[in-house]
């Protein structure tokens, strides 16, 4: 295979915070395991001996450790992966690392790996301290603090790092306040991460919904075009995505095309997934220690989950070419039975976007920490 990308849970769902709209603790209460622990040794060997395996000569290979909290695995782990990578990989593939964060466990030892290493870095980070503070929680104790030492420690270190913001209702209603904020702290590359309900429910007292998410990123893209307009760009994950298909390119963002990748994520035991959303029983696709990559891309249970219908509403929508409905589960913030959130940005912003493209405006490529 030339491209392949992993998304490593290395100690499952564990985590040190007890984050109120975390989707994974979610996925984890529905499935008969909630945790499996830390990921073995021989686990992660067996991973990479079936990457390499499975990888061209000139394979451009990317591991994206998330949980969870991945730091919780421990450095000395991280360390012997990518020893073991070194041993295991040849000459001319290329292999990229990138990890999604808390930030409280990190330190100047960490950064040191991350430089060492080219790690790109996801710091969880929403807002200014009380948004910040009003989900991400330990023991009651916000993490705020925490969390801009650990960015000022990535500055030190030379880390590359992008700002993982999960937008929320709350935060929904903000998005000149943080846009501000960002620009502060000068945060160029932001990913906002659409807040979901409870796999059980349509809807949360924190997610998003299709009103709130159309009224966001129109205000947020109000701003965010006049400093493109005067030649500042900030880098917007669903912009960034935007523009890349209205130059016929293809996206980082797994699912903004409507169709369903096998995203090959590895749950710490070893056990294969199709999709971060997905880690359930029903979706289980074999494990990398007894199980072919390519086998488990093309089982049964991959292709039944792969399989999607289009929603109404999508039928007479002049953006399908492009969306084809977009991601099923994250469908859920942008579109209910009467109207959908995305489809009325696009027909809001669609027109300055395409001057963006024609224009050229200066932007640097994107790295994602997520799918």
């Amino acid at each position: 295979m030339k491209t392949l990308s992993f998304l490593v849970k290395p100690v499952s769902a564990g985590c040190q915070l007890n984050c109120t709209y975390c989707f994974y603790k979610d996925i984890a209460e529905n499935r008969s395991c909630a945790n499996y622990g830390r990921m073995r040794n021989e686990v992660a060997v067996a991973l990479l001996e079936k990457v390499f395996q499975a990888a061209d000569g000139d394979a451009d290979i990317t591991f994206a450790f998330q949980g969870g909290e991945p730091l919780l695995a421990g450095l000395p782990f991280y360390e012997q992966f990518a020893d073991a990578v070194k041993q295991l990989r040849q000459p001319k593939q290329n292999v990229r690392y990138a990890i999604q964060t808390n930030g409280c466990l990190l330190n100047a030892a960490w950064c040191s790996f991350f430089h060492k290493h080219n790690v790109l870095v996801g710091v969880s980070l929403d807002g200014w301290r009380k948004q910040h503070d009003l989900y991400r929680k330990r023991k009651n104790a916000g993490t705020y603090a925490d969390v801009m030492r650990a960015i000022q420690l990535l500055r030190r270190h030379h880390v590359d790092f992008n700002i993982l913001s999960v937008l929320s209702r709350q935060l929904a209603r903000e998005p000149k306040k943080l846009f501000a904020f960002y620009k502060e702290h000068g945060f160029s590359h932001v990913q906002l991460i659409p807040c979901l309900a409870p796999l059980q429910e349509k809807q949360s007292a924190y997610s998003l919904t299709p009103e709130l998410f159309y009224q966001f990123y129109r205000s947020y893209f109000d701003l965010w075009i006049q400093d493109v307009e005067n030649k500042q760009y900030q880098s917007v994950a669903l912009f960034d995505n935007l523009l890349l298909l209205l130059q016929g390119k293809t996206p980082g963002t797994c699912g903004i095309l409507g169709e369903c990748q096998f995203q090959y994520v590895v749950e710490s035991d070893g056990s294969l997934y199709p999709c971060d959303f997905y880690v359930l029983d029903e979706y289980h696709c074999g494990n990398v220690l007894d199980t072919d990559l390519l086998a488990a891309r093309d089982c049964s249970r991959a292709k039944a989950f792969a399989y999607r219908e289009e929603p109404q509403l999508c039928a007479a929508c002049p953006f399908q070419p492009m969306c084809h409905g977009n991601c099923k589960r994250l469908r859920s913030v942008f579109m209910n039975e009467t109207q959908c959130g995305y489809q009325r940005f696009l027909l809001y912003a669609y027109p300055k976007l395409k001057e963006v493209v024609e224009i050229g405006a200066g932007r640097k490529k994107r790295r994602e920490v997520t799918g």
